[in-house]
Parts: structure tokens; sequence; C-alpha cells
């Protein structure tokens, strides 16, 4: 029984496994019908789904738990401070969290596109706050850790806290100042290219 040119209908194709010797003929191995639908219509399952992204979301977060998890345990087994690792972990994510937000800012919601030469698609690949995530998180660890080592360093030389962390800033702001420079060249250079 066919159904009806009107009705709203779906078609059904099944796939066999066969197990013989030989190989199943194209009519014995697919078969196909058209079957009415019933109740509510949903829209149509393809490009629109969803579940790999959220799939990838749960993957992200968990990974991000993992990173942050490790940085303050390595940050506490290097410094022997509870809150060393979570301001460490926390500024740096107040950081990312930033970028994330200029990169919606600018490049989804298409702000500044007109001054920085560039056609909006309202769109960001998710692969961007991904890679974001890693980079800036790194850095901003590298950072960190090179800055409280040389805190410490210093407090340990001289005992004065004071003049520990003024010695420390002023002795990473040599190093990092040009790197941090070269740094953020790379990333303008890099955003827009991508």
């Amino acid at each position: 029984m066919t159904p009806r040119a009107s009705a709203p209908s779906a078609r059904i194709s099944i796939d066999f496994d066969f197990f013989e010797d030989e190989p199943p003929t194209q009519e014995a191995s697919r078969t196909e019908r058209v079957v009415p639908r019933r109740g509510p219509q949903r829209p149509p399952r393809g490009p629109t789904n969803l579940t790999p992204l959220l799939r990838l979301i749960g993957l992200i977060a968990f990974a991000i738990l993992i990173v942050v998890l490790v940085t303050s345990i390595v940050l506490f087994l290097t410094f022997g401070s509870v809150f060393l690792p979570i301001k460490a972990v926390l500024m740096s994510m107040i950081s990312v969290t930033a970028s994330f937000g200029a990169l919606v800012w600018i490049f989804q919601d298409g702000n500044l596109s007109e001054l920085l030469g560039f056609e909006t698609s309202h769109t960001i690949g998710a692969w961007e706050p991904i890679i974001m995530f890693a980079i800036l998180f790194g850095l901003s660890m590298d950072y960190e850790v090179l800055l409280l080592s040389r805190i410490r360093e210093r407090y340990l030389a001289t005992g004065n806290n004071t003049r520990a962390v003024a010695e420390g800033i002023g002795i990473t702001g040599g190093t990092s100042t040009p790197e941090v420079d070269l740094e953020e060249v790379r990333d303008r250079i890099y955003a827009l290219t991508a």
C-alpha cells in the first residue's frame, strides 16, 4: 500500500550485513520503502546536527579541568603555597576569558571589521577557542612561573618580601617584554590572516 502523495513521509534505508562467502546481489543487500510520518514534524538531521559539537564541548571542559588541576599541583609543589596556584590559575582564566570575548566581539559580531579590513561570517570555528586556550593559558602560565621563580629566588637571597617582588619584576621585565611584543605581532598577523 502506498501512502497518499500529500501525506508527509520519510524514506527508510536498511543495509544488511552478510557473513556468506559470496557477495550479495544489489537487490538483496538494500531494501527501501516509504513510511508515512506520524506526530509532530521535526527539522531534518544532517548539517544542523549538534551532537559532535556537544561532544567536543564536553571533552574540552574535561581537558581544561585536567590542565588546571595539573598546573595547580605543579605550582603547589614548586612554590609550596596554596594561594599562588589559585591566583595564577584565576588570573590566567580571566585573561583567556577576556580574549574569548574579544574574539567574539571582533570576529563573530563583526565589530572593527571595516577598520581591520575583513568581512565577518558571523561564526567562529570550533577549533579556534581550543587553540586560543592552549596558547594563551600556556603563555600566561609560562610568564607566571618565570615571574614567581625570580621573586622567590630574590626572596631567598634577601629575605625582604617587598624588595624581592620589585627585583623579581625588574629581572623578568627585561626578558619578557620583547618576547611579549613579538608574540603580539605574531598573534595579530595570525588573527588577520585566519
